[in-house]
């Protein structure tokens, strides 16, 4: 059979070309139609089928589809580009104090004290955990504690969040969502006169249309819980969602909140490979350095971030405490 011939049928170009364009206009502007919405993850994977697409229809010298696939591809990439953070340049680090904040979920990573090694060669300040009620982290939690002085853990009904820290804890509040701890607490830093606040979440999503709703109903939850923040905020956790999504585009907009990721790549052996742990933070802040985790069979199991606070804001914020 003639490949050539049959994409020269007019009929079958117009339909091919159509259903190129709709799979670009589900992922860009994702409708709420559960399935959808979990095709649209893939839209890293999607942006290299249709490169691949073009290359098959230059081989069969089918132009306008070669045009269309490619314009597609455009397309879905600069849709990403402005859905990570494509203005991160990670600067140089000066003088002032960092503050290092990194995540692992516990269901993921194996609990054997060997695999943190990786983690705690980047000495973070902040090491945040989830973990199942089901998984015995006893010897683990006490390898970490010798570092890290400071801990808290918040119990959910399956669900825990453990947090280890270099600094005390000025603050510490809970909500439960669906079961699971969304642990919201204020540390202070050295050299910064003002308290920093970091939520770390655990939320679930699924297809199912229900749940779908109790997400969105979840993530405003949130919303209300962290908008009387007005002090350096930084979240950090699980979302089970990518950051393109319709409903953490509008999270990280209302909130004013910036993605510390400028870019996921997925790696063998898991192309299909999807980016739900996240860490966003607020205006006050520089991200000087990011880091993902991935085990010894190139799975993705945490992240870390770094960051230091602008110029102009310890600046605005020492005005303030001379002025009290």
């Amino acid at each position: 059979m003639n490949l050539r011939l049959i994409f020269r049928n007019k009929y079958v170009e117009a339909i091919t070309g159509v259903f190129l364009l709709l799979g670009v206009f589900g992922v860009i502007l994702t409708p709420d139609i559960s399935i959808i919405k979990w095709t649209a993850s893939f839209a890293l994977q999607t942006t290299v089928l249709y490169v691949l697409a073009g290359l098959f229809f230059l081989t069969i010298a089918q132009e306008r589809l070669l045009f269309v696939s490619f314009f597609c591809a455009a397309s879905l990439a600069l849709f990403l580009k402005g859905n990570f953070n494509p203005s991160l340049k990670l600067p140089e680090k000066s003088f002032d104090s960092t503050l290092n904040i990194a995540y692992l979920k516990l269901a993921v990573v194996d609990t054997n004290k060997m695999k943190l090694y990786d983690v705690l060669k980047y000495d973070p300040d902040i090491i945040c955990l989830s973990k199942p009620d089901s998984i015995d982290t006893s010897k683990l939690f006490k390898s970490i504690k010798g570092n890290y002085p400071y801990s808290v853990r918040f119990r959910g009904s399956s669900m825990n969040q453990v947090v280890f820290s270099k600094f005390p804890f000025i603050t510490a509040d809970t909500i439960l969502l669906g079961g699971d701890p969304q642990a919201l607490y204020s540390i202070k830093f050295s050299g910064y006169k003002e308290n920093v606040y970091i939520l770390n979440t655990f939320l679930r999503n699924s297809i199912d249309g229900t749940r779908s709703t109790t997400y969105q109903y979840d993530l405003g939850r949130l919303i209300v819980m962290l908008r009387p923040v007005n002090s350096p905020l930084i979240v950090v956790g699980d979302f089970d969602m990518v950051s393109w999504s319709g409903e953490l585009s509008y999270f990280k907009k209302t909130l004013g909140l910036e993605d510390s990721r400028r870019a996921f790549y997925p790696s063998l052996p898991n192309l299909f490979e999807t980016p739900k742990d996240h860490v966003f933070y607020s205006g006050q802040f520089n991200c000087v350095d990011f880091h993902e985790f991935r085990d010894i069979n190139g799975l993705h199991v945490g992240l870390s971030s770094e960051f230091q606070m602008k110029r102009d804001t310890m600046d605005k914020i020492t005005q303030q405490y001379n002025l009290r």
